[in-house]
């Protein structure tokens, strides 16, 4: 899943909690996360809507001046399909970045073995 770097952004402040997509399969799922420039993101849930309770709070969220413009954006994208919600936060800094520190992630310390025995370790805190 692709973000701008200023949804990115805002994203990491936390000025953005939504983003909203049209797909016909999901490409992210609940309780999964997704490394990004800015850190890794925890993909807290993603939902199907119906574009009628689509709200301007909703469209805020997801760091857009009203409802109106969201849905211009998401037409554009692909109208046949219905809008689903993502929610996301960041719960981890950007591995790369920690590795360029001389910093190395509590997965790449372990061996193999124990990164299979323990799947999801590196999966960021709830």
């Amino acid at each position: 899943m692709l973000f701008r770097q200023h949804v990115l952004a805002a994203i990491a402040s936390g000025d953005v909690t939504l983003a909203f997509r049209r797909w016909t399969k999901p490409t992210v799922r609940a309780g999964g996360t997704l490394r990004t420039a800015v850190g890794v993101l925890a993909i807290d849930a993603v939902d199907e809507i119906e574009e009628g309770a689509i709200t301007d709070g909703d469209a805020r969220k997801a760091g857009f001046a009203d409802l109106g413009a969201l849905l211009r954006a998401a037409a554009i994208a692909s109208p046949s399909t219905e809008p689903a919600t993502i929610r996301a936060s960041r719960c981890g800094k950007c591995p790369t970045s920690a590795a360029k520190n001389g910093q190395r992630s509590a997965a790449s310390s372990m061996t193999s073995t124990a990164a299979r025995a323990w799947p999801g370790r590196d999966r960021c805190s709830r």
